[in-house]
């Protein structure tokens, strides 16, 4: 177990965290992924414009 949150730590957070809103909880713990998700979309937006 000690290994698993050395190499990912944000799992480590997600396990202490209260699954009470698993959405909200994602959103939260992982707010650079949602950064580049956004970024993707803005991008793809882009592309269809031209």
């Amino acid at each position: 177990m000690s290994d698993e949150s050395k190499n990912n730590p944000k799992k480590d957070l997600k396990s202490i965290k209260p699954k009470s809103n698993p959405k909200k909880d994602a959103l939260a713990n992982a707010p650079e992924q949602v950064l580049a998700m956004a970024i993707r979309d803005a991008m793809r937006k882009d592309k269809d414009k031209t």
